[in-house]
C-alpha cells in the first residue's frame, strides 16, 4: 500500500518535485487531526497533483482534500500542476500557485481591540494574498515573510513569487542583474540565488528587507524585487500584476488549467470575477453581522431604564407632579 501511494504521488508530479521539506516524510492518505488551533479551511482545489498538508510539531502528513481543516503551525504545498485556495477563519483568503507553499504561523481575531493578524510565510512558488477589511475588525496586520523580504499589509490584495536564480555560468558568486546594479551574491548568505517579487493588485503595502533591514511602500498595480543585496526599485506595470494575479488564481472552476495570455487576459478573467463576487459577498455577509451587533451594543446602552430610580427628583419649580 505504501508504494502505491508513492506511485500516485509521484506519476502527475514527479519525486523531483518534492519540496525539501517533505522529504522522508510519509504522506497519508486522509486528514490527520492537529493539537494546534484550527484557522481555516481548503476552500477548493483545481488541477493535477496533491495538496499536501504537514504539521510541522509532529512531522506527520495528509493529502488534503476540499473542506479539510488548516491549523496554526501547519505549512500547505501544493505539488504539481494544481493550485488551492484556503479560506481563513478571519475571513482571508489565501490562493496558492502550481508547485508553492505556504507556513502558516498565526491567525488570530482579537474583539477586545477590533483587530485581526496573521502571519505567513512563503519560501517557494507564487502565492496570493487578500486581506478583507471587516466591519468588526478595523484593523487589518497581515504580514507574509519570504527568504529576502518581509510584507506587511493593512486591508489589501498582494502576491509574493519566489524564484531560484542561478549563477551565469554555474560559477559560484557570479555577476547578474540584482534588484539595483549588477552585484555579486553572497554565497554563505541564506538569501543568495533567490529573488522574490511582489505584486499589488489592491491597496498599499510596505516591504522590509530581510538582508539590510530598508523598507519602501509598494502602491497599486506596482511590482517590486527583492534578493541578497537589498529591494530594488517599485516599478508601475498594470498589466504585468494582473498577469500574475491570474497565473495565480487560474481557473479555480472545472475544466482545464490553461496558462494565462501574455497580457494578462483572457479566460481566467471570468474566474477572477467569480473570486471577486464570492470575497463581495463575505464582506457584506460580515458587515450585515458588524451592524448588527453595533446596533445591540447601543440599544443596550442607550436605552432609559424601564423603571423609575429609587430617587425620584423633584419637579421643577412652579410645576408639580401629578
Amino acid at each position: 500500500m505504501t508504494v502505491l501511494c508513492f506511485f500516485l504521488l509521484t506519476a502527475p508530479t514527479g519525486a523531483q518535485e518534492r519540496p525539501e521539506a517533505l522529504e522522508g516524510v510519509s504522506i497519508q492518505d486522509n486528514f490527520i487531526p492537529s493539537e494546534f488551533r484550527e484557522v481555516g479551511r481548503i476552500e477548493r482545489i483545481v488541477g493535477e497533483g496533491r495538496i499536501v498538508v504537514l504539521h510541522r510539531s509532529d512531522r506527520q502528513a495528509y493529502f488534503a482534500s476540499p473542506g479539510d481543516p488548516v491549523h496554526e503551525n501547519d505549512a500547505v504545498y501544493s505539488l504539481g500542476r494544481i493550485r488551492c485556495r484556503i479560506l481563513f477563519e478571519d475571513r482571508n483568503v489565501v490562493t496558492m500557485a502550481p508547485e508553492s507553499d505556504l507556513i502558516i504561523d498565526e491567525v488570530n481575531l482579537d474583539s477586545l481591540k477590533g483587530e485581526k493578524r496573521s502571519r505567513f510565510e512563503v519560501t517557494r512558488g507564487r502565492v496570493l494574498f487578500y486581506a478583507i477589511q471587516l466591519f468588526r475588525y478595523r484593523k487589518v496586520r497581515l504580514n507574509v515573510k519570504t527568504p529576502t523580504a518581509s510584507v506587511g499589509i493593512r486591508g489589501t490584495k498582494f502576491g509574493t513569487e519566489i524564484e531560484k536564480v542561478p549563477s551565469h555560468g554555474g560559477a559560484p558568486g557570479a555577476p547578474r542583474i540584482a534588484s539595483r546594479e549588477p552585484v555579486l551574491l553572497a554565497d554563505d548568505s541564506a538569501a543568495a540565488g533567490v529573488l522574490t517579487r511582489i505584486y499589488v493588485a489592491m491597496g498599499r503595502v510596505n516591504v522590509a528587507s530581510e538582508v539590510d533591514e530598508t523598507s519602501r511602500d509598494l502602491a497599486e498595480n506596482e511590482f517590486m524585487e527583492a534578493d541578497a543585496l537589498g529591494l530594488g526599485p517599485a516599478r508601475y506595470d498594470p498589466g504585468r500584476v494582473r498577469s500574475f494575479v491570474n497565473s495565480v488564481e487560474g481557473p479555480m472552476g472545472a475544466g482545464e488549467d490553461p496558462e494565462p495570455a501574455p497580457n494578462g487576459t483572457g479566460p481566467l478573467e471570468d474566474d477572477a470575477k467569480q473570486q471577486e463576487d464570492m470575497i463581495r459577498q463575505l464582506e457584506q455577509l460580515e458587515d450585515a453581522k458588524g451592524v448588527e451587533v453595533q446596533r445591540e451594543f447601543e440599544l443596550e446602552h442607550t436605552q432609559p431604564p424601564s423603571e423609575p430610580s429609587e430617587h425620584t427628583p423633584p419637579p421643577p419649580h412652579g410645576e408639580s407632579y401629578p
